[in-house]
């Protein structure tokens, strides 16, 4: 299964929270901070491993989500649309490093904007990946 691949493979997954449709806007920070803790929780009873990375649901981030995913001891939120570095973000207490997403990429704003059917949205992403990669030379 999906799972089983992911974890022989060792590939990085980040929480989405546990529902995408249980925005985040006006959230108590404690309410908050619990639906983290319940994703942090999820992935470790799911594969045994530490949730390393976060990214709101439907971006529904707060003021207080940086400082909350910190706590959690998550690496890295992609709840940021900046450049294409990755960049740390001052935090309450512990380390956190934005990794930029791409929302022009993202699937549903691609479709709610009538870009086309599913090779439209893969040939957009192979096309983001080359020239990053490209810029990543120099």
């Amino acid at each position: 299964d999906i799972l089983d691949a992911l974890l022989k493979r060792d590939w990085d997954v980040f929480s989405h929270g546990l529902y995408n449709t249980r925005y985040h806007w006006g959230l108590s920070e404690d309410e908050e901070r619990g639906e983290i803790a319940a994703s942090v929780e999820a992935w470790r009873r799911l594969s045994g491993k530490r949730l390393r990375g976060w990214f709101s649901p439907a971006g529904s981030n707060t003021l207080n989500t940086p400082d909350l995913v910190a706590e959690a001891g998550i690496d890295y939120i992609c709840d940021f649309y900046h450049d294409d570095q990755p960049t740390p973000v001052r935090v309450r207490s512990g380390r956190l490093i934005s990794l930029p997403y791409q929302m022009d990429l993202n699937d549903a704003v691609m479709m709610a904007a009538g870009a086309g059917e599913g090779e439209d949205l893969c040939r957009a992403a192979r096309d983001a990946f080359d020239t990053l990669y490209a810029e990543g030379q120099t």
